[in-house]
């Protein structure tokens, strides 16, 4: 298949479906939050926040891999059988932990089906390692864009209309999946021919075994990374089932921290960037790589630093406004999880250029470090100071998360170009 769609086009493209994927949390919330009353916000906020844990157990992190494979080590079938596995353990994982919680019926239902929606999404996302592996990140873009797109319109009319949460979550769950159908495998198919047998006659059972130690370190700083990030919640669910926090305080933790958790989205804006850092150092091209590197790193700086500004300013109103809830006393609340925020986003930068490097083995302690952090602050901090105390156990774990970054990264860096002959051009 020719690769003959313009840079702009592509650029484009993934730009509108990372977007779309960034504010798809936002109106999903945002929905929720107006039409239905603030226990089933809570019960959303909180099967969300398990449901984006779990689903880096389906995901495994097989696309840092997979999109940056320029040598093609692995064919498609390996990845493929990986992503199968992964999603299976997702799902008794899921089933496992429901049982295991005694949740209630509502609670235990809604999780399982956020968690089959995450199989959708899982695979959709391997299609689109697919396509951006063959350089054709408008087709992976497309696809992000799209289905979410449907995803919000079909959420939002039966929400509209039953007004009943697990109705239109069922709703949202099949359109994923139908999208993933009729959408993503047709286009796979015109890069490769997964479908037939005789197809699987060239798999590796040794190849993805090795695909999977690769992936392990990855899935295991992803897995920290989305605990990390939901860590205050999981504690504010559990202070609100002991009593120590009232109803709504779980929706209005999520609500400040949904730009948060965008400003970390940013990275998926560069993912042309770092194929092309890939290639460069395939073709031993070590100043390209470095100039593209210095160059996304100070882009994302500017960008951070005028969103904060903007942050400070507006965002609070606006919050208002999508949400009808009154915000105002929570704005340093707000503003240390943005800041936080940023600081999360440089990390996820560090994270993806070591995993280009392919030093990501060395990657797992700083998310453990920020990880146990996380645990020891987080009930503690939120006990004595309420919602700026979440707040604050979210900025100290991300400073540990960082430091440790940066020591990492100049570790790969040394080590990878130590006496490494490369082409000057």
């Amino acid at each position: 298949m020719e690769n003959n769609q313009s840079s702009k086009e592509k650029f484009l493209w993934n730009m509108l479906g990372s977007l779309s994927n960034a504010l798809l949390s936002v109106f999903l919330l945002m929905l929720v939050t107006r039409l239905l009353s603030s226990s089933d916000s809570d019960l959303y906020s909180i099967a969300f926040a398990v449901g984006n844990l779990l689903s880096m157990v389906g995901l495994f992190q097989v696309r840092n891999i997979q999109s940056t494979d320029i040598e093609r080590k692995y064919r498609f079938s390996e990845y493929l059988v990986v992503r199968i596995a992964s999603n299976l353990v997702m799902v008794c994982l899921a089933i496992g932990y429901v049982i295991f919680n005694g949740f209630d019926s509502q609670k235990a239902i809604l999780i399982i089906l956020m968690t089959l929606y995450r199989v959708s999404e899982s695979f959709s996302d391997l299609f689109q390692g697919l396509f951006q592996q063959r350089e054709r990140l408008d087709i992976a873009g497309k696809s992000l864009f799209f289905r979410n797109v449907f995803i919000l319109l079909s959420f939002s009319v039966t929400l509209i209309i039953t007004h009943n949460l697990m109705i239109s979550t069922l709703v949202w769950v099949t359109v994923s999946l139908l999208f993933v159908i009729l959408y993503d495998v047709p286009k796979s198919l015109r890069f490769e021919k997964w479908f037939k047998k005789e197809y699987f006659g060239h798999f590796s059972f040794k190849l993805s075994v090795q695909l999977i130690r690769e992936c392990f370190p990855l899935f295991l700083i992803g897995f920290f990374a989305i605990y990390i990030y939901n860590q205050p919640k999981y504690a504010i669910d559990s202070l609100m089932r002991e009593g120590h926090l009232e109803t709504g305080v779980q929706t209005i933790f999520n609500i400040i921290f949904m730009p948060t958790f965008v400003m970390n989205l940013l990275m998926l804006f560069f993912r042309p960037m770092l194929t092309q850092m890939s290639i460069f150092l395939y073709n031993g091209q070590i100043k390209q790589f470095k100039s593209l590197q210095n160059k996304t790193f100070l882009l994302l700086l500017a960008l951070n630093i005028i969103i904060l500004f903007f942050s400070a300013l507006l965002a609070i109103p606006v919050l208002e406004v999508l949400y009808n809830i009154q915000l105002k006393e929570y704005w340093q609340s707000f503003m240390v999880l943005m800041f936080s925020g940023s600081i999360a986003s440089l990390c996820v930068f560090l994270d993806n250029i070591i995993t280009v490097l392919r030093y990501q083995k060395l990657l797992v302690p700083p998310y453990l470090l920020a990880l146990v952090t996380a645990l020891l602050v987080s009930k503690p901090f939120i006990i004595h100071y309420g919602m700026l105390g979440a707040s604050l156990s979210f900025l100290a774990t991300v400073l540990v998360w960082f430091i440790c970054m940066c020591i990492i990264y100049l570790i790969a860096r040394r080590n990878y170009f130590k006496n490494y002959i490369y082409i000057e051009e």
